[in-house]
């Protein structure tokens, strides 16, 4: 994206699917058992409460301290802008995808009842009717491995690797999996909730740093086996 026009459009489409799916559309009325075979499960506020904390930290740590990072690699604050900028891009967009499938109206475990096999949440239970049908996939998992997965793009795409923002993007994708893991103990989504959540947010997030990475102009011939070679180099 060598324009911030790209970035612009990028966040607006984002954003447009999001509050579409927010607001624009409800989950179905079908009663969609938890996926996975789970079935009911007790809600544990402790976990729950756990998984809201360790979101937190990596939506606000990862970009932080990544500006920070960045940063002092260069001296260089305005242009180290690029990392809080890909990862709130990343985040939008994630959220947006995430938004649509919640509304296929997959029960949560804690809402499911096995007995009558209906999503109807005991006296209690956190959310109201509809939030209790966007089980589907994990929020939680989604929007934390966006953030991991953009600092995991924006460490390894590039040829010449930012090797400092490795142990960022390896302790906020190791958040991101306790995060999924405290969702599935609070009994609020089940392990293929959480599961596809991390995979959309890790892939969103890495595709998202791709389309930031343009070659750069430091161009070089290196000699191979069957001859020359041209090698591009990447950067952000």
């Amino acid at each position: 994206m060598p324009h911030f026009g790209y970035d612009l459009g990028y966040v607006a489409l984002g954003g447009a699917l999001y509050l579409t799916a927010r607001f624009g559309v409800t989950p179905r009325d079908r009663e969609i058992a938890p996926l996975g075979g789970r079935g009911s499960h007790a809600h544990h506020h402790g976990a729950d409460l756990a998984s809201d904390v360790t979101a937190g930290l990596v939506l606000s740590v990862g970009p932080i301290v990544g500006f920070i990072l960045d940063g002092t690699r260069n001296g260089d604050y305005v242009n180290a802008l690029r990392v809080p900028i890909v990862l709130v891009e990343s985040f939008i967009m994630t959220s947006a995808v995430v938004g649509m499938l919640k509304n296929l109206g997959v029960c949560r475990p804690y809402a499911w009842q096995d007995d009558e096999r209906v999503c109807e949440a005991r006296a209690g239970i956190p959310g109201d009717p509809e939030e209790h049908r966007r089980s589907f996939p994990s929020g939680h998992a989604s929007n934390t491995a966006s953030i991991a997965g953009a600092l995991m793009g924006m460490w390894l795409l590039p040829t010449e690797r930012d090797d400092r923002l490795a142990p960022l993007a390896l302790s906020m994708t190791l958040l991101s999996v306790t995060t999924a893991a405290l969702r599935v103990r609070a009994g609020a989504h089940s392990m293929v909730d959480v599961g596809v959540g991390f995979g959309i947010g890790i892939g969103v997030g890495v595709g998202t740093a791709a389309l930031h990475l343009r070659p750069g102009d430091d161009r070089r011939v290196a000699v191979a086996p069957m001859g020359r070679g041209l090698m591009l180099h990447g950067s952000f």
